[in-house]
């Protein structure tokens, strides 16, 4: 008894596998170019681009070190600590 496989979607078989952005017009496959003009074409939901784009944001955040969590976090204490003296200032504090 012989079984044949599933018929695939259509979608499946509309585009390349390693399909991701657009290629051609000079701009390479990932570029911040091509994935926009993705995005103008309908072919990339701007909604899967920022829930990509927090994943990838969430897994530098995991997986830096602790020498690098410690420096991230005296980088943005710095940044406060400006701001808030800037803002004093302005008020004449």
């Amino acid at each position: 008894m012989s079984r044949s496989a599933p018929a695939l979607p259509a979608a499946f078989l509309d585009r390349p596998i390693a399909h991701r952005a657009f290629h051609g017009a000079g701009r390479p496959e990932n570029s911040l170019s091509a994935v926009r003009a993705a995005v103008d074409a309908g072919d990339l939901d701007p909604e899967r681009l920022a829930r990509w784009r927090k994943l990838e944001a969430e897994d530098r955040h995991n997986s830096e070190s602790l020498a690098e969590g410690r420096a991230r976090g005296k980088s943005f204490t710095k940044h406060v600590k400006s701001t808030q003296r800037g803002a004093r200032r302005r008020k004449g504090g």
